[in-house]
């Protein structure tokens, strides 16, 4: 399965904000405050980290290619999947 250059490149742009605000506020921020930095949908923020998933890139590999520490992509994983999975569990309920 080929990811579409756009979804990449929102991947990348996802992830160095990510990085910005973590480093500003000393905390992961939420994907409404994340879509609003990066000017796209949260549903466009949800899809771009499923690229991670999708090509199974290593915590290193993604840091490699943002350009941040593998210990800041290890944060923003769990932080992520954390709200995924509430968000995944309000959904059903």
């Amino acid at each position: 399965m080929r990811v579409p250059r756009s979804l990449q490149e929102d991947y990348l742009n996802v992830m160095r904000t990510l990085a910005e605000l973590t480093a500003e506020r000393s905390d992961s921020p939420s994907m409404e405050a994340l879509a609003a930095r990066c000017g796209i949908s949260v549903e466009r923020v949800l899809e771009a980290i499923e690229l991670r998933f999708i090509e199974e890139l290593t915590q290193s590999e993604i840091a490699t290619q943002v350009g941040v520490s593998q210990m800041c992509v290890s944060r923003v994983l769990a932080r992520t999947l954390g709200r995924l999975r509430l968000w995944a569990r309000a959904a059903v309920s």
